[in-house]
């Protein structure tokens, strides 16, 4: 949590837009209390402030600028800060939106190949002989309510039968009385 009066310190050294100004225990937050308490400050300090880009703090600091020199340059570096870190904000949520909508272009394009995919394996199913006839086979046997399963060896002569009686046609003595299904015929017929 931060502490209200490091926040007024960091306020009236124009560093508040810095988390280090107003973290205990930050280097910065240090530097601040030493100039508030009026302590010299080391050395090794004000390199810290110059790598910084804090210019107008570490001249404060060595006594160059009085405090109200400094406030209008501390502003000035503020204001640029704050501006610089904005624009990178703003370019990294570009850079974030454009790759985001890069994957979702990216996904929908796999989408609609697999459904590409997915309706040329229909179309080919659809279009095979062997598909045709079993669709026609399917619906014949529902038509006479056929939903039994029906052994292999029988499944070719049960369908000529359902062809010919679909048709119109005569059965023939043979067909007429094939047990492939007990009681199948009977009951549809």
């Amino acid at each position: 949590m931060v502490n209200p009066s490091y926040h007024d310190i960091a306020l009236r050294y124009c560093v508040d837009d810095l988390p280090g100004a107003s973290r205990l225990g930050a280097r910065l937050q240090k530097i601040l209390d030493c100039l508030e308490l009026g302590k010299p400050v080391t050395p090794l300090s004000l390199v810290f402030l110059q790598k910084q880009g804090l210019e107008a703090l570490h001249l404060l600091t060595t006594g160059t600028l009085t405090y109200n020199g400094f406030r209008e340059l501390a502003l000035a570096e503020q204001a640029i800060r704050v501006e610089t870190a904005t624009a990178k904000r703003l370019a990294r949520e570009a850079e974030e939106r454009t790759a985001r909508l890069a994957r979702e272009a990216a996904m929908e394009a796999k989408m609609q190949r697999a459904l590409e995919q997915a309706e040329a394996a229909r179309l080919a199913r659809e279009s095979d002989p062997k598909y045709i006839a079993k669709m026609k086979h399917q619906k014949l046997r529902a038509r006479y309510g056929i939903d039994t399963y029906v052994e292999q060896h029988c499944f070719r002569r049960l369908m000529d039968i359902l062809k010919r009686v679909d048709a119109g046609q005569r059965l023939s003595q043979e067909d007429f009385v094939w047990p492939a299904i007990p009681g199948l015929l009977k009951i549809s017929l």
